[in-house]
């Protein structure tokens, strides 16, 4: 790890200080957000910054919170307000250097390795 910053109001200049560093030392950044519009939120502050390339690679766990309730929701790029900002492509910008990283909702055994191999 070449870098860790913990954000805790994305609209500061925090959150530019953070992605500052993160682009002189790192191409690949593990992005943990409980809550859907603030990872939204600092998407686009990822695309404004210009970290949308190939250059730039993202992982995003799933903590489970729509699992856990059970949602079928949208991506995390699409504007769930009131009165939308019209940014969903530039957050899906975003989306698409993105990996979700999920945990297995099943046991693995020695089986299913074989079966692997």
């Amino acid at each position: 790890m070449t870098y860790r910053g913990q954000v805790d109001d994305y609209n500061t200049s925090d959150t530019t200080f953070i992605i500052q560093q993160v682009q002189q030392r790192s191409r690949v950044m593990v992005l943990c957000f409980d809550d859907i519009t603030q990872l939204r939120g600092f998407a686009l502050r990822l695309y404004d910054a210009g970290m949308d390339g190939p250059d730039y690679v993202y992982l995003i766990p799933d903590n489970g919170v729509a699992q856990s309730t059970n949602i079928s929701a949208p991506p995390f790029w699409v504007d769930r307000g009131s009165d939308p900002d019209g940014r969903d492509d530039q957050a899906k910008a975003i989306g698409l250097r993105s990996f979700f990283v999920r945990e297995n909702d099943y046991k693995v055994t020695k089986y299913d390795y074989a079966k692997f191999s």
